[in-house]
């Protein structure tokens, strides 16, 4: 009887050891390295960004937004609509947005109003301040259909004022 259960002691340990076998022939080779790129910015699609004071002063579009570093944003044909002033809208082929100074830096701009439209090479705006600058040549065409020519403009759009700093052409249209 003992050479039997020493038999079948050795058979159950030999079985034990079995799927430790199994596992070892079965294990497969560690898999390749796999390169992801990845990208210190960040694309938005379809970008939206209402103001953050109450009552939704403005609202900021983009078909494409670039997070740039903390609180900057790269926009590409960004579209700021100001709610608050008539829909007033501020257009432009580029842009950078700075959130924390409220200033949106324009590049090849239009601004649409009610009684005017104006349009310069480049511009800054401030949201808090809701005034548009810019340093270069500035073109203005009011509703009365003057065309005012100039360098150093500003549109205050909260006070409804236009400044225009140096150099000031204008053209007064007379009716036909």
């Amino acid at each position: 009887m003992k050479p039997r259960i020493h038999h079948i002691a050795v058979f159950t340990a030999a079985l034990s050891f079995l799927p430790f076998v199994i596992f070892i022939a079965r294990r497969e080779a560690p898999p390749e390295e796999i390169h992801v790129e990845t990208h210190e910015k960040q694309m938005i699609k379809n970008f939206t960004l209402n103001s953050p004071e109450k009552g939704n002063k403005w609202l900021l579009k983009s078909p494409e937004a670039v997070f740039e570093r903390e609180n900057v944003l790269l926009l590409k044909s960004p579209k700021l609509v100001l709610l608050d002033r008539g829909n007033a809208t501020i257009e432009a082929e580029t842009a950078i947005f700075k959130q924390e100074e409220g200033k949106l830096f324009l590049k090849n701009v239009r601004v649409k109003g009610k009684n005017f439209f104006a349009m310069a090479e480049n511009g800054v705006y401030n949201t808090k301040s809701e005034v548009f600058k810019t340093k270069r040549w500035c073109r203005l065409l009011l509703r009365n259909k003057h065309r005012i020519r100039g360098k150093r403009c500003t549109l205050d759009l909260k006070n409804r004022r236009v400044i225009i700093h140096s150099k000031v052409r204008s053209v007064v249209l007379g009716r036909r």
